[in-house]
This record gives C-alpha cells, structure tokens and sequence, in this order.
C-alpha cells in the first residue's frame, strides 16, 4: 500500500506542476495496478484508496470516476487470478488497458468527443502504460538501490 500512497502523493504533485491533465500519466491506476501484483487480497482498500483520492480531485463526476476504480480494481483481481500481474509486461498491459476503459468512459459520461481529445487521451493512455516501467525503476534503482 506504501507504493499506491507514493503513486497517490506523485500523482498530486504532477498534477500541480504539468499545466495540462492529458500529460499526466494516471499514477493512481498505476499503483492501484502495482497492489494488486503484489498482494490481490488487498484489491478493495486499494481501489477504494484510488477511487476516493481520484474522485477528490476531479472537477467533474467524481462518483462515477471512483465507481471506475471499483470496477476496475475488481477486474484486475479477477484477471489476476488468470494472469501474471506480477510481471511487468502484464502490469503494463493492465494499466494502459484500465486507462483506456476509464478514459474512455469518462469522455462517453461527459459526451466530449472529438480527433484532438482523443489524441490527448491516447498520450495519457501511452504514458499510464509505462507507468509500472516507471515506478518499478524509481522505487528499485533510484530510491532503494538495490544491486543488480
């Protein structure tokens, strides 16, 4: 849970920093991801974590986007009971896939549709994917240091 409360904590920070949201790769999915890799037990507190810190800071529907985390924290512990989710090429598929569905969702329940949203969208997809390549390498090579 220590790595979806730093996501969380990033996440703010890059929120505040990046003047535009399209560039800010969804940490709060990636964390949520990362918990559920490592501990699929833990999949409710986690979502519900996310969902609420998500819902805090949208500007709209926040009930619907922190319904979003539920769901998809309960479909990435179902599909981790099929898959690997503490590979990290799974860990990348899954949040880039989670991005999409919530993504993609929010732009349905908010009916803005048009070539440049969803080019934006498909950057915040593009990044939230590497996401888990990302924390992986700040947590175990930069932070911790761990030897190869």
């Amino acid at each position: 849970m220590r790595v979806l409360v730093g996501c969380l904590g990033a996440q703010a920070l890059l929120a505040c920093v990046v003047p535009s949201p399209w560039w800010v790769p969804d940490l709060a999915l990636v964390g949520l991801v990362l918990v559920i890799g490592a501990t699929p037990e833990r999949w409710l507190p986690a979502a519900c974590l996310a969902g609420l810190f998500t819902g805090a800071l949208a500007v709209r529907v926040p009930i619907p986007i922190a319904f979003g985390y539920l769901i998809c924290g309960w479909v990435l512990r179902t599909a981790g009971s099929r898959w690997d989710l503490a590979d990290r090429r799974v860990q990348c598929l899954a949040a880039a896939g989670s991005s999409t569905l919530l993504t993609m969702g929010m732009l349905w329940l908010e009916d803005k549709w048009s070539v440049t949203l969803v080019g934006l969208a498909s950057v915040r997809v593009f990044l939230t994917g590497l996401g888990p390549l990302l924390v992986r390498f700040l947590l175990h090579d930069v932070i911790i240091r761990t030897p190869h």
